[in-house]
């Protein structure tokens, strides 16, 4: 997004394969949130799109799910284990609708995911382990799960409904929610 401010990032070597790839990134993007008609927000938290995927080679989000069940076995680039965390502060007083229920799927394709509001913030944790470069037919029922699952957590938006003006804790209406 233009808009983002970064704040602070720090990565581990992408060439050093004794250790996993991490990225961290604290930032705040003004006017993320979409106001609505009443005040409310509409937010699509950034790291369910999985922003660092888009620019590589990603299977989680480009490989074809059809068809149902297969025939011959699929084969992707590399095994993987995606993590994505993000801890979005909200306005003050702000409740969260509209959050998609823990996943919990398991087998070669495994998705783990949950979104919830703890105090003042909006958390998600999810992570997608493709453990194989080479899916059988008899595994394409979970692989195919894991990333259907996983790509509709991305698409989720989550109403952020602010409390009525004058009430204790309430946002001023000029104020606007950072995803961060």
């Amino acid at each position: 997004d233009p808009r983002a401010i970064v704040r602070v990032t720090s990565r581990t070597d992408p060439d050093d394969l004794r250790v996993p790839f991490a990225l961290e990134a604290e930032f705040t993007i003004p006017g993320y949130a979409r106001l609505l008609d009443g005040g409310a927000l509409l937010v699509v938290p950034l790291s369910a799109r999985h922003p660092i995927g888009a620019a590589a080679r990603a299977e989680e989000l480009n490989l074809a799910l059809k068809p149902k069940e297969r025939k011959y076995p699929v084969r992707i680039g590399c095994s993987k284990l995606v993590k994505l965390e993000e801890r979005m502060t909200l306005p003050a007083g702000a409740k969260v609708e509209g959050l998609p229920a823990d996943a919990k799927l398991s087998g070669p394709g495994a998705l783990q995911a949950t979104w919830k509001q703890v105090g003042g913030d909006l958390v998600l944790s999810e992570t997608l382990a493709l453990d194989r470069r080479i899916f059988s037919p008899d595994d394409w029922p979970s692989l195919r799960a894991a990333l259907e699952a996983f790509r509709k957590l991305a698409e989720t938006q989550v109403l952020v409904k602010l409390p009525a003006a004058g009430a204790k804790g309430a946002a001023k209406p000029a104020q606007k929610a950072e995803a961060g």
